[in-house]
């Protein structure tokens, strides 16, 4: 399952134009809250997106300031309805602290924009009107005057008066731009009539005036030359803002309209959010919310009066660390070590400024000295942003409070470490909690892999918060909302057949545990293709199976035809000394019509020589741990330790494969880039067999479900989780991998399988 920007993003390249440019725009008619503040996320998304795949590209944000003001909006005061009609642009900034109404309101979203990662260039409309950028598009507005008519009143109830423009100039008189009605024009001369009773003339050239919306987005898709736009839904609906204006684009304009991607709107407590009732949260609130409830948390564990040292860094996170230190002075003695300088965001200079008096603020020289008195350090230092390499002077930081017995909580990430790779540097800050702001990120999945904490708290936030990307999750609820019931009248071969190829001489219990692996999950009608001297072997212990054995006369005959029947197939576990192994693995792949799941000794078969992956008809699943990924591309083991993530998309993608990268968190990554990352498992499953036991799960699931990626990491999860049940009533060291079928059975019925 591709994400939905990366969709977006490959349609887009699909259009030949030299750069894109991915336009957003905002009604500047009172604070700028998450909710109209879609727009913009959207489109750098998309923007960012474009760029990673060579795309040339750029994110515009249009503040529509020279919109009429129609509702007050909170918390301004009732009077303020003097002002309606108005422009924006023309309005006083409410609280004097401003140039006008736009600034005041428009000034908070730009402050803090760059904090976080929006890379977009601001226009202004009533610049643009009064610069003369629009006057062609006014006077070509008028010269089609007639077809723009047509074009309206095919999506109208009653159609517009014949002396209709599509054109509101600005009133002499009351200053408003929404009671006016232009109905004739001379040049670049308009004639007008207000609903306050004024008649007037105007020329476009003074930007006194504005077009009708319809018109005007239309006008500055080619103005900008637009090639995709983010809206609201309301602006998609049948016969809408987008529909009229596409027309008008492609007909008056002559320009192609923009693609498509409305969006659904951000509700609190299913209120949609509102400038003018209040219900909204600007984006500086989301450092009050977020470290609001980290203090409430560290309430909870610890006494008052206790001593609190917060490390901040220069940027949004020191801010949450500022915050958490306000909200907390009273009660506790609190201690700011501001360890990489001053705040330099605007939200954590403002919250900076804000710590009461009784905080102290101490220099990176007396660190060493406050650890030794503080009952608690809370890192703030980085955040979600933070990337390495860590600077040598931060190391040094770091490693003293490492060092220090003092315990110490984390905001979000455990500065030091990179949110969504996996990679850390060793010194990165160690933590007893985690907290994880709003939802869990790639970071705090990987615990087992850098232990940089013993226990993570997520803390859910009131606040919406963005799409966080394509990681899978997965639990006992979801894995079975995926795995199908058997129904009453199924029979054996309902769900397919399950093909297992390997096994070898001194090698027989690899597909032993595949085909224990394959009977976990219930596949009922399993097939074994083996090398015939290990037969007896395996059919004494496991009577479900068919066999297939094969030898020197008969291997090219047994495999096609099973190859192309089956709904699942592995191939690899134990095929070490398996004769014509090469062979075999090209009849599977040149004849399969189902998932094919290449295992150990298959991947050896693929060192250097797996380009050929990528022309290969059936989706394929290749499942090293880290040394056999290393020994396939050829890449020192400790390089993929370092990014493992970044590294096993980077192949599935390029492959077009189903990478699965086992280890303590083993890694799933479908060729279009969705990650899983898997938390279940322990110690117990270090041991042989293992992997082959995880083969024949996930072949097994394959032959009953047609989602790969899902059933891939439903496999992976399951094989870690009916360990994780195993180790309730055994030991770590000595677990018994062949308990698999009977944990299972107990979570069938649990589950009324």
């Amino acid at each position: 399952m591709t994400h939905w920007i990366e969709n977006i993003a490959d349609e887009l390249m699909k259009r030949d134009v030299e750069e894109h440019v991915i336009a957003s725009g905002t009604s500047i008619s009172g604070s700028i809250h998450i909710g109209n503040s879609c727009d913009i996320f959207i489109a750098n998304a998309i923007g960012k997106k474009l760029r990673e795949k060579g795309k040339k590209a750029k994110t515009i944000w249009i503040a529509d300031d020279h919109d009429p003001l129609r509702k007050v909006p909170y918390p301004l005061p009732e009077d303020y309805d003097k002002y309606l009609g108005m422009p924006y642009s023309t309005i006083p900034c409410p609280d004097g602290c401003c140039a006008n109404f736009v600034e005041h309101f428009e000034k908070p979203l730009l402050n803090v924009i760059d904090d976080y990662g929006i890379e977009m260039e601001a226009k202004s409309g009533f610049e643009m009107y009064k610069s003369g950028v629009y006057n062609d598009y006014i006077r070509t507005a008028f010269e089609n005057v007639e077809r723009i008519k047509e074009i309206f009143n095919e999506y109208r109830r009653e159609p517009l008066a014949d002396d209709w423009l599509p054109y509101n100039p600005i009133c002499d008189e009351c200053g408003r731009v929404n009671t006016t009605y232009a109905y004739d024009f001379d040049g670049d001369t308009v004639k007008y009539r207000c609903e306050c009773g004024h008649e007037g003339e105007m020329d476009i050239k003074t930007g006194n005036g504005k077009l009708t919306w319809r018109v005007e987005w239309a006008a500055r898709w080619k103005i900008f030359g637009t090639t995709c736009e983010p809206f609201g839904k309301d602006h998609a609906a049948s016969g809408g803002s987008y529909d009229v204006s596409s027309v008008i684009s492609e007909e008056i304009f002559d320009y192609p309209a923009p693609y498509p991607v409305p969006y659904e709107w951000i509700t609190l407590d299913g209120e949609a959010m509102s400038k003018s009732h209040g219900v909204f949260f600007a984006p500086e609130e989301l450092m009050e919310e977020a470290s609001a409830a980290i203090a409430a948390e560290l309430r909870k564990q610890l006494p008052a009066g206790s001593v609190l040292l917060f490390l901040c860094g220069k940027g949004n996170n020191g801010g949450d660390g500022f915050v958490c230190a306000r909200l907390l002075a009273e009660k506790y003695t609190c201690m700011v070590c501001l360890v990489s300088g001053e705040p330099v965001t605007e939200i954590s200079k403002l919250n900076y400024d804000r710590l009461p008096e009784t905080v102290r603020i101490l220099p990176v020289s007396r660190l060493r000295a406050a650890l030794k008195k503080v009952d608690l350090v809370v890192d703030a230092v980085y955040g979600i942003g933070f990337h390495l390499p860590l600077s040598a002077e931060m190391k040094k930081i770091f490693r003293l409070v490492n060092s220090s017995s003092v315990q110490v909580y984390s905001v979000d990430i455990n500065s030091g470490c990179e949110s969504d790779t996996g990679r850390y540097d060793t010194d990165a800050i160690r933590s007893e909690i985690t907290y994880a702001l709003g939802y869990r990120k790639p970071f705090h999945a990987f615990r087992k892999h850098h232990q940089m904490f013993k226990e993570i708290v997520e803390l859910p936030l009131s606040i919406p918060q963005p799409d966080h990307g394509q990681c899978m999750e997965m639990d006992e609820e979801r894995f079975f909302a995926g795995f199908p019931k058997k129904n009453e009248n199924a029979f054996k071969g309902s769900y397919g057949k399950t093909l297992l190829v390997g096994g070898s001489y001194g090698m027989a219990g690899a597909l032993g545990f595949n085909i224990l692996g394959a009977r976990t999950v219930g596949a009922s009608y399993i097939q074994a293709v083996l090398p015939q001297e290990i037969y007896p072997i395996l059919a004494g212990r496991f009577l479900q199976p068919v066999y297939y054995p094969f030898g020197d006369h008969n291997w090219k005959d047994v495999l096609p035809p099973l190859a192309e029947k089956a709904r699942a197939c592995a191939f690899g576990s134990g095929a070490v000394h398996m004769t014509h192994k090469h062979e075999v693995l090209d009849l599977i792949l040149q004849n399969a019509s189902c998932p094919v799941i290449l295992d150990a000794e298959a991947l050896n078969l693929l060192k250097n020589n797996y380009y050929f992956l990528k022309f290969v008809r059936v989706p394929v699943i290749l499942t090293p741990h880290i040394g056999e990924f290393s020994n396939l591309i050829g890449k020192p083991a400790e390089m993929i330790q370092d990014n493992p993530i970044s590294m096993a998309k980077d192949f599935a993608e390029e492959n077009h494969v189903y990478l699965v990268l086992k280890g303590p968190h083993t890694i799933v990554v479908s060729p279009s880039g969705d990650l899983y990352i898997n938390e279940s498992g322990n110690p117990a499953l270090a041991q042989a067999g293992s992997g082959d036991l995880l083969t024949g799960i996930m072949a097994g699931i394959l032959t009953m479900t047609r989602d790969v990626y899902r059933a891939v990491c439903m496999a992976v999860w399951l094989h870690g989780y009916l360990a994780d049940l195993g180790i309730q009533e055994n030991s770590v060291q000595n677990f018994n991998l062949e308990q698999y079928p009977e944990l299972m059975n107990k979570l069938f019925k649990k589950h009324g399988f």
